[in-house]
């Protein structure tokens, strides 16, 4: 993270089930939905809430891309830049 008043730079890359996350050019997460096959545990044996009825693995895999900001101390000035790739 950069110091308050400094713009951080988050890039998503989303091709088919993997999910990676980069904060600044690191990576910051990476997810594999195909290994999310119970509506009931993660794959570490971790308890699912149950308000998520569906695996991941079973999820759409094409749609829109949703985007949440929180901050506690007042409302966000930023302006998220979105660049589409072309479909394979």
């Amino acid at each position: 993270m950069k110091k308050p008043g400094e713009w951080n730079r988050y890039d998503g890359d989303l091709p088919r089930a993997m999910i990676g996350v980069l904060l600044n050019g690191r990576p910051v997460t990476e997810i594999d939905l195909r290994k999310w096959t119970s509506a009931t545990t993660n794959p570490d044996g971790s308890e699912i809430p149950a308000w998520l009825n569906k695996p991941l693995a079973e999820i759409a895999t094409r749609g829109h891309i949703g985007l949440q900001e929180s901050t506690r101390a007042r409302p966000s000035t930023s302006q998220p830049e979105i660049t589409s790739l072309p479909a394979e």
